[in-house]
């Protein structure tokens, strides 16, 4: 038993099929199909759990590991889809204009690109898109990948000599930001020019910020190699699939590997600064980058304008953020951006200091180019890439070390004029990339304490709820448990699952996404539970101003909720009032009492070896109950 008399609510998950809850339920008139009638959304079934989990003999097992290579070249990167697809790259029109998306890496620049292998010393901070590795916006199995190598594209017209650099280091992360290549029909130029990195290196890593203004939730620099020679050796290059487009290898990455898409990182970024993600008199154009998740909606199934049932996909807003609830528009600073990390780009900060001789290697020569592509050819924005790079200017040596500013910040670096160059360009780098995947995240839908098998208030069972008359019991809190079938110290050796768990308060009755997005349906307290295409996107947050007592509420609000806590790997402290407080407001009450929905996600990592185990699971239950203190 996990309580002593055996009182207790449970939330039980068997695996038996991927629908096996109360959503839709059938003790809801309104979600029951009727024979002869419309189609009804409300009486689509939704999966229980979203992520990369196979449903085998009554088992949810993870992901077999598996390994993939991505290139961005013009023979391997795919041609953008028709605007007028749901797919499409870029926004089908920005202040008027129609839009035109272009591939990152069709058009060569005709002249190698000497940096980051660079003497005088180089940083260089580039990005890569998931659209530009070929890889689904949508699809678990296309997230949470680990980046085991890089590879760097030769240009096209020129030899590769032996060269070393005997000080380099390669750094990744999530990128704060997103660069939209996407050009006017009629003008030809750019819309989104600010949409890319900007010069403070540190910066360019995704994070928020708090009301403070100091980062968090940030995801820091993950170390692939560091201080490590890189040798340039021609009998190292590997071809691309068609083998044509030549790559010589970066120096062997360092375990553990970076894990890009990461659905466990909170922070958010995309902010293109241009529009507004309300809709006010500054919305300059409408949300376009698919998302796998609802994005402040109440259903992912609709009723289209014939009577047919739909898909209606979630859009991330990388538009400008704007406070909510002040007239006229405010600019939020904090949040970045509303685009949640799945969909932030691979951030690659490459580290070249200047020849030292302290390793007794010999001085590099500086010969090798790499070939780069142009994704916009009448400007040099949005940009792909922030440097700073050493070289001759004026006769005199111009070094970038650890220790100039321009280490820190992107100051540009040097043509073969002598001229000192942009700090941040459009040049996009041919590249080509191994992913493995190893770990899995599967996450469940928000149960509701009061009503988790989603009851009418007439009763049909008492021991199904709701409980309480759906409110909260005075004087009590509640305590948690968990039960694992097999017992997670059962599983094979070298894998693991862990469990972890999150608290949201009521449904916001005025969401601000289905305000401003006008969405068929919004979120409410009888679409909101069980759904895990809400969850995973739980999280994304906003400047909250809105009147509360008088005064302006001065903290977050939540795609759904106006009060959500970070995941805790211990459900116990979804009852502690000290962990609560950290997510409310200073007008906010938000302690046991407030807590209406509790979800749960794992994280399933395989073992290692020639033949990798994925592990699984029979059951999983969360129960719960209502005690005194």
């Amino acid at each position: 038993p996990l309580f002593p008399d055996n009182h207790a609510v449970s939330h039980c998950r068997r695996f038996a099929s991927r629908d096996e809850d109360e959503q839709p339920s059938y003790h809801l008139d309104d979600e029951v199909p009727r024979r002869n009638a419309p189609p009804n959304p409300a009486a689509y079934p939704l999966d229980d759990l979203f992520g990369a989990v196979l449903h085998v003999d009554g088992r949810l097992a993870a992901r077999p590991s598996s390994r993939m290579r991505r290139v961005a070249d013009d023979l391997n990167q795919l041609p953008p889809p028709p605007q007028s697809s749901e797919l499409r790259w870029c926004p089908e029109v920005v202040r008027g204009e129609a839009q035109i998306a272009t591939a990152t890496a069709t058009v060569r620049f005709g002249i190698p690109i000497l940096d980051p292998s660079n003497p005088y010393g180089c940083r260089l901070q580039t990005l890569w898109r998931e659209i530009d590795l070929d890889l689904s916006r949508t699809d678990p199995f296309d997230f949470n990948l680990d980046v085991e190598a890089v590879y760097w594209g030769i240009h096209t017209g020129s030899p590769f000599v032996a060269d070393v650099f005997e000080r380099t280091s390669l750094w990744l992360g999530h990128g704060e930001v997103r660069p939209e290549p996407c050009v006017s029909q009629f003008s030809a130029l750019p819309s989104l020019t600010e949409s890319g990195p900007g010069r403070v290196f540190a910066d360019n890593y995704a994070h928020d910020l708090d009301r403070a203004g100091n980062k968090e939730h940030d995801a820091p620099p993950h170390p692939a190699f560091v201080d490590q020679p890189w040798v340039h050796d021609p009998a190292s290059l590997v071809f691309e699939p068609s083998g044509v487009n030549r790559y010589a290898p970066a120096p062997a990455f360092q375990r553990p590997y970076f894990v890009w898409r990461d659905e466990r990182v909170m922070a958010q970024g995309g902010n293109s600064h241009l529009g507004s993600d309300l809709r006010n008199p500054l919305r300059s154009f409408e949300p376009y980058i698919i998302s796998p998740f609802l994005q402040g909606q109440g259903r992912c199934i609709v009723r289209d304008g014939s009577g047919q049932l739909r898909f209606q996909p979630g859009k991330w807003s990388n538009a400008e953020n704007h406070r909510f609830g002040t007239n006229p528009p405010v600019l939020d600073r904090l949040t970045g951006g509303s685009v949640g990390a799945i969909a932030l780009p691979l951030l690659v900060d490459a580290q070249v200091d200047p020849y030292e001789g302290s390793t007794g290697l010999p001085p590099p020569v500086g010969q090798n180019g790499w070939q780069v592509a142009l994704p916009v050819q009448s400007s040099a924005l949005p940009a792909f890439r922030a440097y700073s790079a050493g070289g001759v200017v004026q006769g005199q040596p111009r070094i970038v070390d650890r220790n100039s500013p321009a280490w820190f910040t992107a100051s540009g670096g040097v043509d073969f004029m002598g001229l000192v160059t942009p700090a941040l360009d459009n040049t996009f780098y041919w590249a080509m990339f191994d992913f493995a995947k190893t770990t899995t995240v599967v996450t469940a839908g928000f149960v509701d304490l009061l009503d988790p098998h989603r009851m009418p208030d007439a009763p049909v069972d008492p021991r199904l709820g709701p409980f309480f008359g759906r409110a909260f019991p005075a004087g009590k809190r509640v305590r948690y448990a968990a039960i694992f079938d097999p017992p997670l110290d059962a599983l094979p050796p070298g894998t693991s699952i862990v469990a972890e768990y999150r608290a949201a308060g009521e449904v916001d009755p005025q969401p601000w996404r289905a305000l401003a997005d006008g969405y068929a349906t919004v979120p409410d307290a009888r679409n909101f539970p069980l759904d895990p295409l809400k969850a995973g996107d739980a999280h994304v947050r906003k400047d909250d101003t809105r009147p509360t007592g008088g005064q302006p509420r001065d903290w977050w609000t939540y795609l759904y909720n106006r009060n959500v806590t970070d995941y805790t790997d211990d459900p116990d402290r979804l009852a502690d009032p000290a962990f609560l407080a950290r997510f409310a407001g200073p007008r906010d009450a938000f302690g046991p009492e407030q807590v209406r929905y509790v979800n749960w996600r794992l994280v399933m990592r395989n073992g290692s070896g020639p033949q990798p185990v994925a592990p699984s699971l029979d059951s999983f239950m969360l129960a719960w109950r209502f005690e005194s203190p």
